[in-house]
């Protein structure tokens, strides 16, 4: 009985794996040569690389917030697949429920002077009214460098804000120095009390005028009739 010629049972390295060089009767050679499991056969027909199952989506399994990670194999090993499916960017692995969930990013970024705003699988930053920079990285900004206080304010600058110090007079209001009415303040109104007298409002202060034929008053008393 005639036997065909089975070359792979040679001493001859027809394959990078002996044992997995297979016998074939309609192949010019009369053999193919095979891989270890997660190995396919190069260019070459004999030698092995590895599969990267994540470039063919048939090849592999992973959940909705998982990506699939190639692992490179070289020979025989114990690996119960050729890849694994880690939890993608702005995610981890919660070992509870099993399942990747979001990260709050909030946690340890945006930490001065800045909004943190967490966001499925990411996150935002924005830096707070009197800060300028990309949100992760926040600095003051010196109002006083183009804040005019008037009436002769001194601009101070603080954290996120300004403020005038204002002199006797005046008052921080509207983002500048801005005369006080001392008629309009109830103290005044006491002391300076019509008919017998009148509030004149001057920038800087004011002037309590008594009419004719009364006394001027002297500092925190009423106008008297000279009469009394």
């Amino acid at each position: 009985m005639y036997t065909a010629y089975n070359p792979c049972l040679s001493n001859e390295s027809l394959c990078e794996y002996k044992e997995h060089c297979v016998f074939n009767s309609k192949s010019e050679s009369l053999y193919d040569c095979g891989c270890p499991p997660f190995m396919q056969v190069d260019t070459d027909g004999r030698t092995c690389i590895d599969i990267n199952e994540c470039l063919n989506p048939s090849l592999y399994e992973c959940k909705e917030l998982e990506k699939c990670v190639n692992i490179q194999v070289s020979g025989y090993s114990q690996l119960s697949a050729g890849y694994e499916c880690q939890c993608k960017e702005g995610y981890k692995f919660d070992v509870g429920i099993h399942q990747c969930i979001d990260i709050d990013e909030c946690e340890t970024h945006c930490l001065y002077a800045s909004r943190c705003t967490n966001l499925i699988g990411s996150f935002s930053c924005e830096c707070l009214h009197g800060f300028s920079g990309n949100g992760e990285s926040c600095e003051n900004i010196n109002e006083c460098e183009y804040v005019n206080c008037g009436n002769g304010g001194e601009c101070v600058n603080t954290a996120g804000s300004f403020y005038c110090k204002c002199p006797r007079g005046f008052i921080f209001k509207n983002g500048s120095c801005e005369d006080i009415n001392e008629c309009d303040q109830p103290v005044i109104k006491a002391l300076c009390v019509p008919p017998m007298a009148q509030c004149i409002n001057k920038i800087g202060g004011y002037v309590c005028v008594c009419n004719m034929g009364d006394r001027v008053p002297k500092p925190h008393q009423f106008c008297a009739s000279m009469k009394s």
